[in-house]
């Protein structure tokens, strides 16, 4: 790569690194993108929950880009199961909210609230990343009142000890600390938007790398370490010492920056157990929705917590994934997901594969003898791939913390620009840093 001056480059290999890189070309900025060859950029340590392809983020992206995949609606989102009922989740936050007030008579007033609020803030969530909102605490009431609570607070507070309900509100949630306002705009841009996207996630990506190609804004590999050089109004990235470019901008997405290992920012240190599992086609029994949550007991949340600190239960919760259910497909192949922290011991791990696959099996009567081969991952495994403490941790959206820290922002220093503590929540950082690297040059070129 001959050493040339870009508007901005984009470190990292990732699905942020490839939708920013796309959303900032589309806008008419030189970019260069430069990736290092790390296992984790090509296979994040979990699934994405359901494709905003629809009214949300990633549909606003696609629609933005040019791009158009054939989706449909998902009516039927999820199952949660517990001791003694099975909750279907569906699409419809109207179906949702009367099909829990048929289970939960006594508490219709708190049901009802939850459903207003977490519809008022998704609106205003929606509305402040397409920035059609100006701080105006008039213009964003819900955001306003419920500001200064995580999603957790907010379900404990207002279901006040019925364990049922907040464990089904609290499903799928290992980290306590994600904020309400944030929650409130995954819930509604994804999960109540489910849809079901022709070729799933691969095919977004696929189909966003192809524009990047056509442009030329291609990805440059190296194996050699990355350093960013401020040259006061350009920065210099070397590899060693071969100087690679010159940017005007840096938008760092790799998530493994030394503040995050020195734990500036305090995160979680859960990780996951996964177990990938190939099994005969044809099973009847297999789930056609994406995802099945299993729970022993209805205190999901302080299960987590006893997790957290070290304590195994005998009974454990699991997440169930058909991967394919979100293109369209139903085939043979299934993961599991255990929220767990690193336990460093073999046959640990092998008792607890072993406790989820035969209660898997009490589930799936067809399962028995039919499993063809199985993958285990531990947390250290996710922790080698990602280079981050806990592997993954569970930031998969952003904490409460850090929205009061620095609310929508990711300029770490002027014109550097860093998606390492913002989580896993890919097409909304994407989108928001985006915004904010455009912004910027936008208004350098009014100065000029």
């Amino acid at each position: 790569m001959e050493n040339k001056c870009f508007d901005v480059v984009v470190l990292g290999d990732n699905l942020i690194a490839i939708t920013a890189s796309l959303l900032l070309m589309k806008r008419g900025l030189k970019v260069q993108r430069i990736g290092q060859y790390r296992e984790y950029d090509k296979q994040p340590c979990f699934p994405l929950y359901h494709q905003d392809a629809d009214q949300g983020i990633l549909g606003l992206i696609l629609r933005e880009v040019g791009i158009s995949i054939p989706t449909k609606p998902i009516y039927h989102i999820d199952n949660s199961f517990f001791p003694d009922f099975e909750w279907k989740r569906t699409r419809s936050l109207v179906e949702q909210n009367n099909s829990l007030v048929k289970l939960f008579p006594d508490d219709i007033e708190a049901i009802n609230v939850y459903f207003e609020v977490i519809e008022g803030l998704g609106k205003e969530w929606f509305a402040l990343l397409e920035g059609n909102i100006i701080s105006n605490p008039n213009k964003i009431p819900y955001t306003i009142k419920y500001s200064n609570l995580s999603y957790v607070n907010f379900i404990e507070k207002l279901f006040k000890g019925n364990q049922k309900l907040i464990s089904i509100f609290c499903i799928a949630l290992p980290c306590s600390d994600v904020a309400l306002t944030v929650m409130a705009g995954y819930l509604y841009g994804q999960v109540y938007d489910g849809c079901v996207i022709n070729g799933g996630i691969h095919e977004v990506k696929h189909q966003m790398e192809m524009i990047l190609n056509e442009e030329n804004v291609h990805l440059h590999n190296t194996n050699l370490p990355i350093t960013i050089i401020n040259e006061d109004t350009r920065y210099k990235v070397q590899s060693h010492h071969h100087t690679e470019c010159y940017a005007k901008c840096v938008l760092d997405t790799r998530g493994d920056l030394q503040s995050y290992k020195k734990q500036l920012f305090p995160v979680s240190e859960l990780s996951f157990l996964s177990i990938l599992l190939e099994v005969e086609e044809n099973i009847q029994g297999i789930p056609s929705t994406e995802i099945w949550y299993e729970y022993p007991d209805y205190d999901v949340h302080s299960y987590y917590k006893k997790i957290e600190n070290g304590t195994i239960p005998t009974d454990i919760a699991f997440t169930l994934w058909n991967p394919n259910a979100r293109a369209g497909k139903i085939e043979n192949e299934l993961r599991i997901d255990i929220p767990l922290p690193a336990l460093g011991n073999k046959e640990k791990y092998n008792e607890i594969v072993h406790r989820v696959l035969r209660k898997l099996e009490d589930r799936i009567t067809n399962l028995k003898g039919k499993i063809i081969n199985q993958q285990i991952f531990t947390p250290e495994m996710h922790e080698q791939w990602s280079n981050l403490s806990g592997g993954s941790g569970t930031r998969w959206a952003f904490s409460v913390k850090q929205v009061f820290k620095n609310p929508m922002q990711m300029e770490v220093v002027p014109s550097y620009y860093s998606t390492h503590e913002w989580g896993f929540a890919w097409f909304s950082v994407a989108y928001i840093v985006a915004n904010q690297i455009t912004l910027k040059f936008e208004k350098n070129a009014v100065k000029k």
